[in-house]
């Protein structure tokens, strides 16, 4: 399914908009990154459906996610921390993700240095056909992170792709937002990813 805009054409920024574009399929498990991913969970639910699993990730004690999920999709929806200060790491089982959402967090990881260490613990709880979205913000003056903190579209490619994934389609949002649909790279690994296999 392509999520090609037409040219001048933006995405309305509301979740469910979002992901009627992506190809989520029934029984889909799902990990989320970034505050505003508590918004996206009850389109995601409707998707997934019960056999589905969503995955919040959140800091520790915050609360913010959890006090955000509607009552009625909370038998989907899991909340986890990440832990680990330089070598983040998920509590989650090996190859169990269908789909990883970023959604306003991958700045955050890159700028703190540490968006490397992560990405070698998404390969390794993605799936081999796994599926990585990006929600960020151009570097323009608009609502969102502070324009320090923000990385183009244009450079976003080279961030992501050196970490074992390949840029599938790209849509603009509304709101000099962007969205960027990655793929995971068949039978990459880096070198120290020799023991996650393909």
């Amino acid at each position: 399914m392509s999520i090609s805009a037409e040219q001048n054409e933006f995405v309305h920024m509301e979740p469910s908009e979002i992901l009627k574009v992506l190809p989520l399929q029934p029984a889909a498990a799902i990990l989320c990154f970034g505050a505003e991913s508590a918004a996206f969970v009850s389109p995601m639910a409707e998707r997934v459906g019960r056999t589905g699993r969503i995955v919040l990730v959140e800091e520790p004690q915050s609360g913010f996610a959890e006090n955000q999920i509607a009552t009625g999709v909370r038998e989907v929806v899991t909340v986890i921390s990440l832990s680990g200060e330089n070598e983040p790491s998920l509590p989650l089982d090996d190859r169990s993700m269908d789909w990883v959402f970023m959604i306003h967090s991958l700045h955050q990881f890159y700028f703190k240095g540490i968006l490397t260490p992560l990405f070698k613990e998404i390969r390794r709880i993605h799936k081999p056909d796994g599926k990585l979205i990006v929600i960020e913000s151009e570097p323009t003056e608009s609502s969102g992170p502070s324009v320090q903190l923000r990385i183009p579209s244009t450079q976003m490619n080279s961030i992501v792709y050196p970490n074992g994934y390949f840029l599938f389609e790209a849509m603009p949002l509304e709101q000099n937002m962007y969205l960027g649909f990655y793929k995971r790279q068949p039978h990459y690994n880096l070198p120290d990813d020799d023991d996650l296999g393909n």
